[in-house]
Formats: C-alpha cells, structure tokens, sequence
C-alpha cells in the first residue's frame, strides 16, 4: 500500500508556515557586531579555533553542578570528540561517563565507546566511511561480535555462559541462519527469514533473534492507516525516544526500552542519531511524522503453547539458546521521519543570539519552501554554526543535509516512492503463554 506523503508533509508545512508568519516581522536587522562567545556558570570554554568559534568546552549541570559533557569540535563546528556523563536528575549519585562518540570533519562517525558505572567498557563500535564496521558487547562473562559489511550486518557471534549462538545473514535468499555451538559441537542449527515473522524468537541476554518455535503457525493484519505530524518547533530537551520509534519493545521493558536492545542491530539508527547529538549549546529545531499502515499480530496456538512450556520445564537454558526467553508478538508496518535543525557557536550577545535564532527558523522555513533569507540575513546566520538533516531509513543510516527547498523535495519523494517497512518490533515473554 502507498502512502501519499506530500499530502502529510504539506499538512506539516502549512503549520509551520503559519508559525513563521505569526512570530516574524519585515523589521530591519539591528544587532551588535560582537559574536564573542563567553563562559557560564554551566558552560566552561577551554579553547577556542583561530576563528572565534568553540574547540573545547565542558557542559554542567543547572541543577546539581555535576558535569554533564565534555566536546571538543573541528574548526569547521562539527563534533570531533565528546564524552557524556550519566547523572542521576536532582541526585549527585551515579554519576560516570557512559559515553564516548568520535567523529570526522565531514560529521561521519569513526568511533563509540559505552562504559559501565564501574568504569568498564560495555559496548565498543568502529566504523568506516561512517557506517558500522565491527559492534562488541560486553557483560559479565560473556560478549557478542557483530561484523558488518557495508554498514549490514553480516554475522553475530554471542559467546555465553551456556554456549555459543551464531547467526549469519544471508541477504541473497532471505535468510538468517542460527546455529548453537557447545565445545566446538553444532547442537542446534534452523534457518528464519530476514523478514522476522510472528513467533521469531530473541534473546534479552545478547538481543538478538534466535529461532522460530512456531514457524508454522500464522499471524493476522490489522490495518492501522495511522498518522501523526508535527509542525517545526523549539525544542530543550533531546529525548531520542520521542523523535524516533523504540526498535525493539520488550515484555517488561524499563526507561521506556532505551535500555533493552540497545545495542543490537535493531537499534543501529537510534543509537547512531542519539551518538550524533550528544551534545546541545542552545534549543534545536524539530519536526517529525510517523505513519503506521499495518500491525502484524501473532498469537500461538493453545496446544504449542502448551509444548513449549513443557519443553522449558524440562531445559530452559537449552531452550532460550534455540528459541531465546521472549517471541515476536507484534510488528508495526509504515515509514517515519524526522528533520533536525542545529546551532553551534552563538554568541553571548543576548540580543544577537536570539536575531540568530530567528533566523535560523526562517531558514527552516526557506527550505521547507518559505521566503528566502535576504543576502544580509545569510551572511549574518553564516558567522555561526547551522545544519538542518532530515531523517528516514531510505535516506541513509546518517540522515541527509537539507541547504535548499530542491534536497528537502527530493528527500520527500524518496519516502514516498520506497515501500514502507517495519518501524517497530513488540514482544512477549514465554512465562507469559
């Protein structure tokens, strides 16, 4: 089924048109010269490039004083280095650097690195040409590689207490093979489809799909024809969540299932916007939309549930290697997007970081197919940092940059003329049939 995007998109554009008309004016511009940009309580510069702008600067918290990043930029304003601390909101407990991003002068990742709060390194990422080379995961005792080519994954290997789980994707035929191997032995070896079915299984030790116990059983559609957009707008705070739909949800998820699958494949263009936007100066520019076509639903039958718990009383551990300890209950079909619009660099000149501020909404309404920025006005949002992305799997794991009103159409068309695909993936744990 084919969804008619623009007629969303236009919806979305009208609404921001509408607010760029009722909150700026034809006045003429008169601001200070002065783009000296100075420290706060809360914002700590510790060097700056030849040209003014940001190199090095720590971030603190309003609330508890903590330390909440530390960044340094390229000259050009994109992010070099940044690590981020977790803190507890009002609380001075747990708080530890939890991540680590790095990034190339073109804004394409090189390295992440995710730490525990005893200090130790839980997930560690490398890529190249800014798509994922190599994932290991770390917990406890036990650890997953994750191999990529061409920013796919290709195969998973999950050695845990009770065995080894490899998985390899085989993108020709379809496929993905799983095998569990226990001292250099093939127990168990099934073959699913890529397109994860109702009743695949996963494992919430290394998230990741293992087998489908009820392959042979269907699942039913429920047309949704569901749509939700929002204007461009203002925001503070950058909650990931409510940008870009959860990949996967769990049975007893917790933090809204932030923490669950987070490093699995699943989560690769979640955790990739997340690891992009570390770091926020002011507020950014958001809109987004999220279309949800069809819900896939799969209910197990009365007598397989009944074989499946017998069969996990009688090897749990055997059964989650094969079958993991939660299944796919629901998968939701459509496409969403979102654009971001970001500033770096503004000034501490109250008045002139606001004109600034201006403009950049109006240069998001320009490309959005608004007025033009005067030659002046251009000139002016030119002395600081802007960049405005949209968002949207068939636009490429790291988004695309919008400069015109032409890349935001063609971004547009390229939504509308790809088939939708799974947004998210719902799932329900075994103890519960």
């Amino acid at each position: 089924m084919k969804i008619s995007l623009p007629i969303q998109v236009l919806f979305v554009l009208s609404a921001f048109l509408l607010l760029v008309s009722c909150s700026n004016d034809d006045s003429p511009i008169e601001v200070t010269s002065d783009f000296t940009i100075n420290s706060t309580d809360n914002f700590q510069i510790e060097s700056s490039h030849e040209n003014g702008w940001i190199k090095e600067a720590t971030m603190y918290s309003d609330l508890t004083g903590l330390k909440i990043s530390e960044f340094e930029y390229h000259e050009n304003g994109y992010i070099k280095h940044c690590k981020s601390y977790s803190h507890g909101g009002l609380s001075t407990d747990n708080h530890y650097l939890n991540m680590e991003v790095f990034r190339d002068e073109n804004n394409l990742p090189t390295q992440s690195i995710y730490y525990n709060p005893d200090g130790s390194v839980q997930a560690e990422i490398t890529y190249e040409e800014g798509l994922i080379k190599e994932k290991k995961i770390y917990k406890n005792d036990q650890s997953t590689i994750c191999s990529y080519v061409d920013g796919r994954i290709q195969v998973v290997v999950s050695d845990l207490e009770a065995g080894q789980v490899e998985m390899t994707y085989n993108y020709i035929d379809n496929v993905k093979n799983i095998k569990v191997i226990k001292q250099g032995d093939v127990e168990f070896e099934s073959e699913i489809s890529l397109l994860s079915d109702g009743g695949e299984g996963i494992s919430t030790i290394d998230n990741h799909a293992r087998s489908n116990r009820f392959v042979k059983e269907n699942s039913s559609i429920n047309i949704l024809n569901s749509t939700f957009t929002t204007s461009s707008d203002w925001e503070g705070f950058f909650e990931p969540e409510k940008i870009m739909p959860i990949p996967l949800i769990y049975s007893e998820s917790n933090f809204f299932g932030l923490l669950n699958g987070y490093f699995s494949h699943e989560f690769d263009a979640f955790r990739m916007m997340v690891e992009e936007f570390p770091v926020f100066e002011d507020d950014y520019i958001l809109s987004k939309f999220n279309i949800q076509s069809e819900e896939v639903s799969f209910n197990p039958s009365i007598a397989s549930s009944e074989e499946v718990k017998m069969e996990m009383s009688a090897n749990l551990v055997d059964f989650e290697l094969k079958y993991g300890d939660e299944f796919l209950r629901k998968k939701i079909i459509g496409k969403y997007g979102f654009t971001i619009a970001v500033l770096r660099n503004l000034p501490s000149d109250p008045v002139l970081r606001s004109e600034i501020k201006n403009l950049a909404y109006k240069k998001v309404g320009s490309i959005l197919g608004s007025e033009d920025l005067t030659t002046d006005e251009d000139i002016l949002l030119s002395k600081v940092f802007f960049e405005y992305k949209f968002f949207s799997p068939v636009l490429g794991i790291n988004g695309k940059v919008l400069t015109s009103n032409t890349d935001y159409e063609i971004g547009i068309d390229l939504i509308n003329n790809n088939q939708e695909y799974t947004i998210q993936k719902i799932y329900k744990a075994y103890d519960l049939l």
